[in-house]
């Protein structure tokens, strides 16, 4: 079925991030459905770059991006805090902030909630979930690999402030394999 290309990320000039490889260039592609995803990795981006052509199944057009404008980022390394959607806040912070604390509780959430949710475009990191989180049900832990929100300045819509996530294990990041992402769309 139809991808849509996302994003292309020359990871040279990130700063070092965790397991990520230090070079080579990542390719992002998603369609419709979850299954629907692919992210393509060159290793050697000295080498030509003829081949990086999009996919026949892939289209420039009609994704949640406007293609006919292309748009930089800015790389800043941060640390962030785990958003209370995460679905091992409860196991990590969540029981620690109840702790003696049950009347305050929610407020506290909610006042956690609004200044930590996750959202922004981001590689690694904690990922933005405004309902549930679905790796709850999954078989194999995985972490944000690369998410891009909703975002009226750079023509991105998914839709109900949504976003488009890609999940990977720690194993096959730190060996370079994006073959097995998982994508999540997002909505509210």
């Amino acid at each position: 079925s139809l991808l849509y290309f996302l994003a292309q990320l020359n990871l040279g000039l990130f700063p070092s991030i965790g397991s990520f490889p230090e070079q080579g260039c990542l390719q992002f592609f998603a369609g419709a459905k979850k299954e629907d995803a692919m992210v393509r990795y060159w290793a050697d981006i000295s080498q030509d770059t003829s081949d990086w052509s999009v996919p026949e199944h892939a289209t420039l057009a009609n994704g949640p991006l406007n293609n006919e404008q292309a748009y930089s980022l800015d790389y800043t390394l941060v640390r962030e805090l785990m958003p209370h959607s995460d679905y091992r806040f409860k196991e990590h912070i969540g029981t620690q902030l109840k702790l003696g604390l049950e009347e305050e509780y929610w407020s506290m959430l909610k006042a956690y909630a609004a200044l930590h949710n996750g959202s922004g475009h981001k590689l690694g990191g904690f990922a933005y979930f405004p309902q549930d989180d679905p790796r709850y049900a999954w078989a194999e832990e995985k972490e944000l690999l690369f998410q891009l929100d909703s975002d009226p300045s750079i023509q991105c819509d998914w839709g109900a402030l949504g976003s488009g996530a890609f999940f990977i294990s720690e194993a096959a990041l730190g060996q370079a394999n994006f073959s097995e992402v998982e994508f999540i769309q997002t909505r509210i």
